[in-house]
């Protein structure tokens, strides 16, 4: 059992904290092209989030558990790998044990909208248009 359910299940309420939560399990979804829950898998493998969340922030790691089609050109748009790691660590803070605490859902759109500018213009772009600071916070807390 995860987090989120954990939380419902305690407390009957879904709340902002939650919200963040599940945005990061779509997220992950999205970043690794697997279900949440997968119960064809094996029982330690069946949670999406407990099984990748300790491999989100390390990039040789990252690069083994993203979808493969996030690497492939679809029409125009290419996925960086600088816009993979700062997705990535998105989708790390939102499912983070006390992710509501501090992680309002306005800032995870910031960072999806400075996702998708590095993706199309660079890292160099976005810094200057984004600002250092939001860089920093996307990436990790290093430029990749």
């Amino acid at each position: 059992m995860d987090s989120l359910s954990l939380l419902w299940q305690q407390t009957g309420k879904l709340t902002l904290q939650s919200d963040v939560y599940a945005f990061g399990v779509v997220l992950l979804e999205l970043l690794t092209g697997r279900r949440a829950v997968d119960l064809n898998q094996g029982p330690n493998d069946q949670n999406l989030v407990l099984q990748v969340r300790h491999v989100l922030n390390d990039q040789k790691k990252l690069r083994k558990l993203i979808d493969p089609e996030m690497n492939r050109t679809t029409g125009k748009i290419m996925t960086t790998m600088e816009s993979i790691i700062m997705f990535a660590n998105l989708a790390s803070r939102c499912v983070h044990p006390n992710s509501g605490e501090g992680l309002p859902m306005a800032e995870c759109l910031k960072e999806l909208q400075l996702i998708l500018y590095t993706n199309s213009k660079g890292l160099s772009m976005a810094s200057h248009k984004f600002g250092y600071q939001w860089l920093r916070r996307s990436s990790g807390g290093s430029l990749v």
